[in-house]
């Protein structure tokens, strides 16, 4: 059970270290996750967004550069949060439910709320948060 512990302590090092190649394959996967959430293209665009760029482009999948470390580093933790809330939840309403709904381990705010915040560190706390969860599942489920 220890393997379903999703380690939170990625940090930018991780991403600068990827490939090109990998980038655009952990941008894609993003972009898949996206599709199946229904997430409009401008809340793409927010929440793969490099805050600290002046770009106000409109979402088209060549708007982001593998080289974007920031947008790839919000796309990695949008994949981890999609598997902790497939592993929690495995039907899609149930996911959009969880990430629409005030969460009091997240101080009274929605996840997708916070997640379209400049503040990675929010993801950081969707993934703990989520990962709580998780143990607590399992631990019921074992005992």
């Amino acid at each position: 059970m220890e393997n379903l512990h999703v380690r939170l302590n990625d940090t930018k090092d991780v991403i600068t270290n990827m490939s090109d190649s990998d980038k655009l394959k952990t941008l894609n996967t993003c972009i898949e996750i996206f599709t199946l959430w229904d997430i409009s293209k401008l809340d793409q665009s927010i929440l793969l967004s490099s805050f600290n760029t002046n770009r106000t482009t409109y979402w088209k999948l060549n708007w982001i550069e593998s080289q974007d470390d920031n947008a790839v580093l919000r796309a990695h933790y949008i994949i981890k949060i999609y598997i902790l809330l497939k592993l929690l939840y495995p039907e899609k309403h149930q996911q959009l439910t969880w990430l629409k709904t005030v969460q009091k381990e997240l101080n009274h705010f929605s996840p997708s709320l916070l997640m379209m915040q400049e503040n990675n560190a929010y993801f950081l706390l969707i993934l703990e948060t989520l990962n709580q969860q998780l143990k607590q599942r399992v631990n019921e489920l074992t005992h």
